[in-house]
């Protein structure tokens, strides 16, 4: 799959660079990248989600390529900032969402440590429901095995090798969901928000007052 390059805001002239936010965004802010960077941007339209399982079989190919990209990506900032992959945030919003929570739960994304955070507007995540069947058998186990758990039964189902990884997704989490979001309900937050508990995460998950039927239109206060 190709991939279009970068849009990477460099620190101001004369300050250190000490952290970086990773942001993979939807089809459509490809061609709005500069203005988005500025602000007042919006993405454009999605694929309908009212029954996630219809096609995911369909989103394998791109998150193969996806997280491998997402890695390499993470695998370099991490280098730029002597290895503190604690200074390094991932996230995304609305399609691209789903190829950053899958680097992070199965693996790629903690390769060199773990991370400072996750952000996710207007989150969704294909095979949502089988991965909290797999958390859901094994609510007695330590943090790092229900990770691992996690981790490997998606690591199946994108029928890859086991990772490397040993990491538990011990990091802190930003999920932000329009309520009249009619493209990506916001069930697919309270989803993500049971998934990421279980792996030890402390969750801040807001509700977005005015984002609109898209909902990733952010311009009012959130509650």
């Amino acid at each position: 799959m190709d991939f279009l390059p970068p849009y990477i805001v460099d620190p101001t002239h004369g300050v250190t660079h000490s952290q970086t936010v990773i942001l993979l965004h939807g089809r459509m802010l490809a061609r709005c990248g500069a203005q988005f960077s500025k602000g007042n941007a919006r993405l454009g339209s999605t694929v309908s989600l009212d029954d996630l399982s219809s096609s995911q079989d369909h989103q394998l190919p791109g998150l193969r390529d996806g997280h491998q990209l997402t890695a390499k990506t993470i695998e370099n900032e991490v280098d730029k900032l002597d290895e503190k992959s604690d200074r390094v945030i991932l996230g995304g919003f609305s399609q691209r969402l789903a190829v950053a929570l899958w680097s992070l739960f199965t693996g790629p994304a903690g390769l060199k440590g773990c991370l400072g955070a996750f952000v996710g507007l207007s989150a969704w995540m294909p095979f949502a429901k089988e991965a909290m069947a797999f958390i859901a058998g094994d609510t007695e186990a330590r943090v790092s095995s229900r990770y691992g758990t996690l981790r490997e039964g998606l690591r199946r189902i994108l029928e890859v090798g086991s990772a490397a990884v040993q990491i538990a997704v011990i990091i802190l989490v930003h999920l932000g969901h329009g309520p009249d979001d009619v493209v990506i309900g916001i069930e697919n937050c309270y989803w993500l928000s049971t998934i990421f508990t279980a792996g030890g995460a402390v969750i801040d998950a807001r509700k977005y007052i005015g984002a609109g039927q898209e909902g990733t239109g952010l311009r009012s206060r959130s509650r």
